[in-house]
């Protein structure tokens, strides 16, 4: 049986690969901060339309929904939260509303053909349009001479069918899906973050097997800065994708990564039993 990756992993292992090995011990999850939870949770409720004063009274009932769901945080700690972002706002209610709406929120997918599951944060969905005909110089050339073949008619054609015509009217009938992701921190300078690209491409293949069409396009709010960032989901990226699938079940079975150069440790929950384990081996080797 292929043991089921979350794409949240997939975060982690970028982060340090070692976080996948200890989480698998009795470790305290990472704490969230309250603006995170807050910001999120004010990305998720967004609506058209607001304003300023909806956003401020959206932001008071989040709290008090906030304390119920997370009663380890407090209304205190919660309301200096919402003075750090109530500054954003202003530019939050003019995000895009055709980006983000009509849409499903914490959408629950899993596959087990492809051994991974995750929690997308909002799916985008809209009806197709009809594909428009690109004018053709020829054919208004020939309209103008009068030497255009009109088409023949419908009962002409019917017993002789395009056999793709029902399969492509069947695809333009589904509806185009979109994943996004909410990021409460800030966008970089151009495009998105790694570890966005990646998870944009775990979700699209989930996306792929439900729907049965491709999904070219996913996008991400960073909620600090304001910006919804479109990004193209390449072929290259699932690739990619799936091989970090391969090294976090690796991970699972009990094969211990090294630790990279750069990894956070400061903030680490596992950092003391990952200091421990690199104490211990240093005895024997």
């Amino acid at each position: 049986m292929v043991l089921m990756v979350r794409i949240s992993d997939i975060s982690r292992y970028l982060r340090c690969p070692r976080l996948i090995y200890f989480e698998r011990g009795q470790f305290a999850p990472e704490l969230v901060s309250p603006s995170h939870i807050l910001l999120r949770h004010m990305l998720l409720s967004w609506q058209a339309g607001s304003d300023p004063s909806d956003m401020e009274e959206a932001i008071l009932r989040l709290i008090q929904d906030l304390l119920l769901i997370y009663p380890q945080i407090s209304q205190a700690d919660l309301l200096v939260a919402a003075d750090e972002v109530r500054h954003l706002l202003p530019d939050l209610i003019l995000l895009p509303a055709e980006r983000l709406v009509p849409s499903e929120l914490e959408v629950e997918l899993r596959s087990e053909r492809l051994g991974l599951t995750g929690r997308l944060d909002r799916m985008v969905v809209r009806q197709r349009q009809a594909a428009m005909p690109r004018p053709n110089l020829l054919s208004s050339l020939l309209d103008r001479a009068g030497l255009l073949v009109s088409p023949p008619s419908q009962d002409a054609t019917a017993s002789g069918r395009d056999e793709g015509s029902d399969e492509r009217t069947a695809q333009a009938d589904q509806p185009l899906v979109t994943p996004s992701l909410i990021r409460t921190g800030k966008a970089p300078k151009s495009g998105v973050w790694r570890r966005d690209r990646l998870s944009l491409a775990g979700y699209s293949l989930l996306l792929q097997e439900k729907y049965g069409q491709p999904v070219v396009e996913g996008q991400v709010e960073y909620a600090r800065s304001c910006q919804i960032r479109q990004v193209a989901i390449r072929g290259l990226d699932k690739g990619r994708f799936l091989r970090l699938c391969d090294r976090v079940r690796q991970i699972r079975r009990g094969s211990l990564p090294d630790r990279p150069a750069n990894a956070p440790c400061s903030a680490c929950p596992c950092r003391d039993a990952c200091h421990s384990r690199a104490s211990l081996a240093s005895r024997f080797f």
